[in-house]
């Protein structure tokens, strides 16, 4: 079967037949709309979930923290490229974990400008767990010996780079 190309109507391009007939041939499917009862059904029902996966997030916390400080002490053994990145995914995933329970953010806007009619957004960030972020900064005060190398490390790589460039 030889190509044929069609000119495309939307953006100029050339397409083969067969791509064409795929574009024709597919449809966009919408989600089912729900009642406001099966909301609420929904929400009672997620009561039970909310705490399963509140268990789940406790075990992730308490994974990520053991990651954290059984990779700073190998660190502090082993001066190895590959202990280095591996420390750095686990404190940053142990921070992306506790970013997400223990704090929220909010954007609210302020009045408008007179003079440049400009609108101010404000953003507020609240703590939500205290008990987690206590613990964030526990871990992080242990670990500033190990993060001031890696911050070290990063500063000579990119003196390295510039002077590289």
């Amino acid at each position: 079967m030889a190509k044929v190309s069609v000119a495309s109507e939307f953006s100029g391009l050339v397409f083969s037949n067969e791509i064409v007939e795929k574009k024709r041939n597919t449809r966009v499917t919408t989600s089912k709309r729900h009642n406001f009862s099966e909301f609420i059904e929904a929400s009672m029902n997620g009561s039970e979930v909310l705490e399963n996966d509140a268990i789940v997030d406790d075990s992730l916390l308490e994974k990520a923290m053991d990651d954290v400080f059984i990779l700073g002490e190998r660190l502090k053994h082993d001066y190895m490229l590959s202990c280095l990145d591996d420390y750095r995914c686990a404190v940053k995933n142990f921070l992306e974990i506790i970013r997400k329970r223990a704090y929220a953010h909010d954007r609210v806007k302020g009045r408008i400008d007179r003079h440049s009619m400009m609108q101010k957004e404000y953003n507020l960030v609240r703590v939500v767990d205290e008990k987690l972020d206590r613990l964030a900064k526990a871990v992080l005060v242990e670990q500033r010996d190990m993060i001031y190398i890696l911050s070290r490390i990063d500063e000579i790589r990119g003196l390295i780079i510039n002077y590289v460039w």
